[in-house]
């Protein structure tokens, strides 16, 4: 059995923290494919975890239901992420209205192209984690 945390003060900061980042980040000119990926990441990241966070938060799950709720969170946050970055690039795009774009759109439909790819090794990810946490915390028969 496993507990699903809830939602803290310092998570609702990070949550804040990370709009700064992408705030900030719009504002510099950066045209690297790797930051607007991880600033994607970051932001869906978040997105995931406080939707599951509200809906779970302080319940007690069985192994199982832990182990599918992980892999459904890596599958979203893996294809979420190569959206969100397309859709970041796009906006910062149209904000800075170039003569060259930072992000032709090109490699916005190349990163759009990405999805089911980072979505199925999101959601390995995220079975994987389980695993990691199910050899360090261990499992009893009552619990699967």
């Amino acid at each position: 059995m496993v507990r699903v945390p809830q939602i803290t003060l310092g998570w609702r900061l990070l949550t804040l923290a990370w709009g700064a980042v992408i705030f900030s980040w719009l504002m510099v000119e950066d045209d690297r494919v790797a930051s607007v990926v991880v600033i994607g990441l970051g932001g869906v990241l978040l997105v995931v975890a406080t939707n599951m966070m509200q809906r779970y938060g302080g319940q007690i799950l069985r192994q199982r239901d832990y182990a599918a709720l992980l892999t459904v969170m890596g599958l979203f946050v893996g294809g979420g992420s190569a959206a969100s970055a397309a859709a970041l690039m796009f906006l910062k795009t149209a904000l800075h209205s170039h003569i060259y774009p930072d992000y032709p759109v090109g490699l916005m439909l190349a990163m759009l192209a990405r999805i089911p790819a980072w979505g199925a090794a999101g959601a390995l990810l995220g079975f994987s984690v389980w695993l990691l946490l199910l050899t360090r915390y261990g499992v009893s028969s009552e619990s699967l």
